[in-house]
């Protein structure tokens, strides 16, 4: 089931000569109290070590907390695409987009690819299980 649409945009830029992929995801949760934020920070961190295709993967917490505001940013590393791809079909990923299928109000994303020339490029719509 498709619950939320988003665009996906693709920012090529040179860092450190290294090409990588990085996710960074943006969450807004229907219930944002600290005590929720919290265990879906460690829901998030859960995946840390357990998907081998992640080069790093870190989760932070707005301080604002306004009503603009996202309540968690993911950010995550790949090698390369096919690793991201490997990664969201991979069945830890698999179980935690379910959690955050059930918590989520809205997301937004950006992925981008290091090692090229800058330009942006627009994906497709994709769904919340494209984090």
């Amino acid at each position: 089931m498709q619950f939320l649409s988003i665009f996906n945009v693709m920012l090529l830029y040179e860092v450190e000569g290294q090409e990588m992929i990085t996710n960074n995801l943006l969450l807004k949760l229907k219930k944002r109290n600290i005590e929720n934020i919290a265990e879906t920070r460690e829901v998030l961190l859960s995946m840390q070590e357990k998907i081998e295709f992640l080069r790093d993967l870190k989760v932070e917490v707005d301080m604002r907390h306004g009503e603009s505001s996202y309540d968690i940013m993911l950010i995550a590393q790949f090698a390369s695409m096919g690793d991201y791809d490997a990664y969201l079909a991979h069945p830890v990923h698999v179980e935690v987009a379910k959690y955050i299928e059930g918590v989520l109000e809205s997301a937004a994303a950006v992925c981008y690819e290091s090692g090229q020339e800058h330009r942006a490029e627009i994906r497709p719509p994709g769904s919340i299980a494209d984090f």
